[in-house]
């Protein structure tokens, strides 16, 4: 009986080493595993970041030509961005101008209201019959601008764009027989992500987007809100003052300016004239009005909880001409 219960234990002992060997081995399997597991996922991150990487590879783009600059030897054009100066109306005006020898040779400008929150492209426009230059202004998720016919052109930022915004500009030379831009010329750029995918120059908020109205401001019928009135030296010529200020989503780009009034100023003695307008937030009109963006050619002042502004001719004029204003909300 002894010998039995003797032998019953010495198996029990041998069985319990046995276990825990078995249990000890499978522990450190385990452990061994473990690398060869986090490898595979450092593989997979290593995948998912090299299949991006070629996403952005495969965006090819060309550089931007700068917003202002010459055209051959003695031609230059310049690119700018100002707020609608337009009474009742809201929004950003893009233009191409066009110099030689330091004067204004031509010129145009194209306006869009405040872009919905999403949409990508600010304004866009072109200009030119020798060289056409293509522009289009976008926000900064927008890292690249397709224009019709040509290589995506990437985006590049500058101080005078408010907001982050950034800018492309393409120079095309169109062919010898052809007068002016052909039809493609004039299709919509496409704003592209730094993927490449394409992001929407508008949103369905945008189509809710309504227009302002204005009417002319005579002798007969002055402006009783919003007036610009008179300058000693300057001939005021046409002026219009807001009815009604535009219908915007309640979220949009940025801010914007929206114009309650503007008269045309002409100098006496000469073929310039200064645009004079008053300027409210867009959106909340009895709000205080953003920062006037460092806009070339355009001056200003505070004027309560807006700005009066000055745009055209020279800088001397536009000061001389806001320093003689009188105006009022």
């Amino acid at each position: 009986m002894t010998d039995f219960i003797e032998g019953l234990e010495r198996d029990l002992v041998q069985a319990a080493d046995r276990l825990t060997r078995t249990r000890r081995t499978a522990a450190i399997a385990r452990r061994r595993r473990l690398p060869g597991r986090g490898l595979a996922i450092a593989v997979a991150a290593l995948v998912v970041a090299g299949s991006a990487t070629a996403a952005v590879v495969r965006l090819a783009t060309q550089p931007s030509e700068p917003l202002a600059g010459p055209i051959g030897a003695s031609r230059a054009y310049a690119v700018s961005l100002a707020p609608d100066l337009r009474a009742g109306q809201a929004g950003w005006c893009g233009g191409v101008r066009y110099s030689s020898g330091g004067r204004t040779t031509s010129g145009g400008t194209g306006c869009a209201p405040p872009r919905a929150a999403g949409g990508a492209i600010v304004v866009s426009g072109l200009g030119g019959v020798g060289e056409t230059i293509r522009f289009a202004i976008t926000i900064p998720s927008a890292r690249a601008v397709r224009f019709a016919g040509a290589m995506a052109v990437a985006t590049r930022g500058d101080r005078t764009l408010p907001y982050g915004w950034r800018y492309a500009v393409a120079t095309r030379k169109p062919p010898s027989d052809a007068r002016r831009p052909g039809p493609s010329s004039f299709a919509a750029p496409i704003a592209l992500a730094a993927d490449g995918r394409k992001l929407p120059a508008t949103t369905q908020a945008d189509r809710g987007t309504g227009g302002g109205s204005s009417r002319l401001v005579t002798g007969a019928a002055p402006a009783r809100r919003c007036v610009i009135g008179g300058a000693r030296g300057f001939a005021a010529g046409y002026a219009r003052v807001a009815v009604r200020l535009p219908h915007l989503p309640s979220r949009i780009e940025g801010r914007a300016f929206a114009s309650c009034a503007y008269t045309v100023f002409h100098v006496p003695g000469s073929h310039a004239h200064v645009t004079a307008a008053i300027l409210l937030d867009a959106q909340r009109p009895s709000s205080r009005a953003a920062a006037l963006p460092p806009v070339p050619g355009l001056d200003g002042h505070r004027l309560g909880r807006g700005w009066v502004v000055a745009s055209g001719a020279t800088a001397a004029r536009r000061r001389s001409l806001l320093a003689r204003l009188h105006p009022r909300l």
